[in-house]
């Protein structure tokens, strides 16, 4: 079992997960997750409907089930070796090892959807031909011999080499370091999560950062980061009156594709002086403010108000 670890809290009660990612706990008190709460979100999926028509499996298509499943076990991977050279403590926990242990053994039945099938190769074959670059994409160019391993090892690589790119760029140090992957409760509204990284950027201004390996923003990313925002602010948990900036760091091993997407612009780069790094790349596409603002919320103060009639609803129907 996947030991419950205390995050840094300057409250007397720990926060810590349960072993199944259904609840945080605080004292006695329970909380949802913030992405239980999100599940509830009523979203047009016609796009993620289409995906799954074109990706069944059948012909040269990769089956969208075994590509869910990777994307999981990746997801985990890559957060913690790209984060671990700036926290505290070892993120490599059972978790991770498990998540490394799955790639190796391949997913279960439980694992995958009914029509789709376990055999390691076809889940090769699947990830292979999501990938935009360098592998098969018909399955008379496959090569049988590849290891599943082998993709995850390449795929951490291009992670860990475009967040450390990115570092640099946004002025993420050792030295900037709040909290990394901090265990957050908002005992009022009633919910819990887990915020990537807080750090303090060269303006001295408080970022929160969640690192995506998605191919695109989605309405859920924002929103997460509307909830722990508040946590954060409400609470003295970090001794933080205000999150200044928000930021999904989204990092696409699939596409080889990298983009952070903001709310506003640093403050530096409208200063005369002052340590302004990199401005060149954040007047290009590396930099997104106006995608993050593309489902209508006028400021986070509207994303607030959407999540927490969410997580309202959500203990109306819930109970853990």
């Amino acid at each position: 079992m996947t030991d419950k670890i205390p995050r840094e809290n300057t409250d007397n009660d720990e926060i810590t997960r349960d072993d199944a990612h259904q609840y945080y706990q605080k004292g006695q008190d329970k909380y949802p997750p913030v992405t239980s709460i999100l599940d509830t979100l009523d979203e047009d999926t016609t796009g993620l409907e289409y995906w799954r028509d074109s990706n069944d499996g059948t012909g040269d298509n990769a089956h969208h089930s075994h590509i869910f499943w990777y994307s999981r076990q990746r997801g985990t991977i890559v957060h913690a070796e790209a984060l671990n050279p700036l926290a505290d403590r070892n993120l490599m926990g059972n978790e991770e090892q498990q998540a490394m242990r799955n790639v190796v053994t391949g997913p279960d039945d439980s694992d995958l959807s009914d029509d789709a099938s376990t055999c390691m190769k076809d889940v090769v074959y699947s990830i292979m031909a999501n990938h935009y670059y360098d592998y098969a994409t018909t399955r008379v160019q496959y090569d049988a011999n590849t290891e599943l391993f082998e993709i995850l090892e390449d795929d951490v690589d291009y992670f860990v080499n475009e967040f450390q790119d990115l570092c640099d760029k946004l002025g993420i140090t050792q030295e900037s370091i709040v909290a990394v992957e901090q265990y957050l409760v908002h005992e009022d509204f009633g919910y819990g999560g887990q915020a990537d990284l807080i750090y303090e950027d060269p303006d001295g201004n408080y970022v929160l950062a969640d690192l995506k390996t998605s191919s695109g923003l989605r309405q859920t990313h924002i929103l997460q980061g509307a909830a722990y925002k508040r946590a954060i602010e409400d609470t003295d948990l970090l001794d933080i009156d205000e999150v200044h900036r928000e930021e999904v760091i989204r990092i696409n091993p699939d596409k080889h594709h990298t983009v952070v997407h903001s709310d506003s612009y640093p403050n530096h780069l409208n200063q005369e002086y002052g340590p302004v790094v990199n401005v060149d790349w954040y007047e290009t596409d590396g930099f997104l403010t106006d995608d993050y603002g593309n489902y209508d919320y006028e400021d986070t103060g509207e994303l607030w108000a959407t999540f927490r009639n969410l997580t309202e609803r959500w203990h109306r129907t819930n109970d853990i």
